[in-house]
């Protein structure tokens, strides 16, 4: 839902956007190496204009789905799409669809796009979307339903309230204002009404950092996997 790269597929995307999703790919290729690229399937939730999508689905293939409550992103990122050059983007391209992943509607929308017949994907990538919800334990109690058993897995970020304290008039005007940010034990606590346990706790210091394990930086990066 952050809407890094609006301005079309040359504009500029911060560098801590594009590494979170460049590790998110290496830690999910290296979970699912004994499953062939063009069976391992992830969720993009809140893909924005497909940016995070076309990294996961290229760096190392997967297919992918990117999902985004806003018809306008998901054009946008239709179009990201279409001036994909690499040899793989003939075999593997990442698909769009607009849902609400707060709502059964959105939901419905959604599971037509997932392995068939069980309706499951083997990760959700949830970046730079929590903070943004009106009910994002919904979100995530249906994230827990679709994930593969028993070795499904959840990628999440969100903005770290002791690093960077939350403030409403921060964010007035904004099109998709933060609503909270979060510490450690309250995103905790969210994942684990869902369904979650957080297994790894990762972050990155500032603006242009990448991810590394156990940092309480500016953002903070949780793995969480089933209970």
């Amino acid at each position: 839902m952050e809407r890094q790269g609006e301005a079309g597929p040359d504009a500029f995307i911060r560098a801590d956007h594009v590494r979170r999703y460049e590790w998110a790919a290496e830690v999910l290729c290296k979970r699912f190496a004994g499953l062939d690229p063009l069976t391992r399937r992830y969720l993009d939730a809140g893909c924005g204009v497909g940016y995070g999508s076309i990294i996961l689905a290229l760096l190392r293939p997967a297919r992918v789905l990117g999902v985004d409550i806003e018809e306008g992103a998901i054009r946008r990122a239709e179009t990201r799409v279409m001036h994909m050059s690499a040899p793989e983007s003939q075999t593997i391209r990442p698909h769009f669809v607009r849902a609400d992943i707060q709502r059964p509607e959105g939901w419905e929308a959604i599971n037509p796009y997932l392995q068939q017949p069980a309706m499951t994907t083997d990760a959700v990538v949830w970046f730079e979307n929590i903070e943004h919800l009106d009910d994002p334990i919904s979100a995530a109690k249906y994230f827990a339903s679709i994930l593969r058993k028993p070795h499904g897995v959840l990628l999440v970020s969100a903005p770290n309230e002791d690093v960077v304290p939350f403030r409403r008039e921060d964010f007035a005007g904004d099109r998709y204002p933060h609503l909270r940010h979060y510490t450690r034990e309250t995103l905790a606590w969210e994942l684990e009404c869902a369904g979650f346990v957080v297994t790894k706790w990762f972050g990155q210091e500032g603006k242009k950092s990448k991810v590394e394990p156990d940092v309480n930086g500016r953002t903070l990066v949780a793995m969480a996997e089933l209970k």
